[in-house]
């Protein structure tokens, strides 16, 4: 909790991202929509979360509070948005759970501690949160609570994602004083694998065709946690890929990290952060056609500057197949 809203705080000292990005060539049937981070002018207008389409004009507002808005998660038609928004109560502030459909909030819930970042299914049709019991799901079409996964960690974790199928939910979660990344059935809550990670950033992604996910493995050096991208299936196999956070190029002095992985009709896309010299910073969007292929990146930088906190901010990352709908 202290991290996220650490987070929030420090991204109101920034400068808003740069826009501008072309298409790729044929990276998927489908470019994807980045729900990323529009700057307010000040502290008090905060920072909006809205949609662009890549290498066009298109883009629309999707948070409507002001507040400092993050960490957005997508149905894949756009229609079911959640995100956190920090608020400003007088001299005090507020971290909410905020799910909208069709742009229409439909709860305004506050965040408490021990809560995990917020999920959505593919469908939209359930959002996944934190209780003081557990995971809890949100029922967007009935519009209340139920319990979830009850065999599943009550405490200690981070965050979750539900399969396309809802049957099973992956999960960051610190056991005995060690970060695993771990997949449970729904229901009964049989874990059906587990490995060792050192820290994720964002929520694991799912690939709808596959019973794997793809995560965000941090290692550290030079002072930085940078982020690698595995994948670990339900029989409990774990791999790397190309979007790993090993490669240097000598010439530049620059490293790379990738964040924020997410398929799309078949396609990966992810975030590629770049480490240059003198704290330097450049972030792509780059795709892949399967994870053994190496990312390609297009289009211009969403932001370059020497600001290395923006690479965790830019972990709550938020992908969806379709444009959604404006916030009202």
């Amino acid at each position: 909790m202290k991290r996220v809203i650490a987070l929030a705080l420090s991204f109101v000292t920034g400068a808003g991202l740069a826009m501008s990005m072309q298409a790729p060539a044929s990276a998927g049937d489908v470019p994807p929509i980045v729900v990323i981070y529009g700057a307010g002018k000040s502290v008090d207008k905060g920072l909006t979360l809205i949609a662009q389409v890549p290498g066009s004009d298109m883009s629309v507002p999707v948070s409507a509070k002001t507040g400092v808005n993050l960490a957005a998660s997508s149905s894949t038609d756009g229609r079911v948005l959640v995100y956190l928004s920090l608020q400003n109560h007088g001299k005090s502030q507020q971290l909410y759970l905020m799910i909208r459909k069709d742009g229409v909030l439909l709860r305004h819930i506050p965040f408490g501690v021990g809560a995990i970042l917020p999920s959505v299914s593919a469908d939209g049709s359930i959002v996944l949160a934190a209780g003081p019991n557990g995971l809890k799901a949100f029922d967007v079409k009935r519009q209340r609570w139920s319990a979830f996964c009850t065999g599943c960690p009550t405490t200690n974790f981070s965050s979750a994602a539900i399969s396309p199928d809802r049957r099973k939910v992956a999960m960051e979660h610190k056991d005995v004083g060690i970060q695993y990344m771990e997949i449970y059935r729904v229901s009964d809550g049989r874990r059906l694998a587990r490995t060792t990670i050192q820290n994720s950033i964002g929520n694991p992604a799912w690939n709808a065709a596959s019973d794997t996910i793809a995560y965000v493995d941090n290692n550290s050096f030079t002072g930085l946690a940078l982020g690698g991208i595995r994948t670990l299936t339900t029989s409990g196999v774990v791999a790397d890929t190309k979007f790993i956070s090993t490669s240097k190029d000598p010439m530049a002095e620059r490293m790379f990290s990738y964040t924020s992985p997410t398929w799309i009709n078949n396609a990966v896309w992810a975030i590629r952060l770049a480490f240059g010299s003198k704290g330097f910073l450049a972030t792509r969007v780059v795709t892949a056609k399967n994870w053994n292929s190496a990312p390609r990146a297009f289009g211009g930088s969403l932001y370059s500057g020497n600001e290395f906190w923006r690479l965790e901010v830019l972990g709550f990352v938020g992908w969806s197949a379709a444009l959604p709908t404006p916030a009202h």
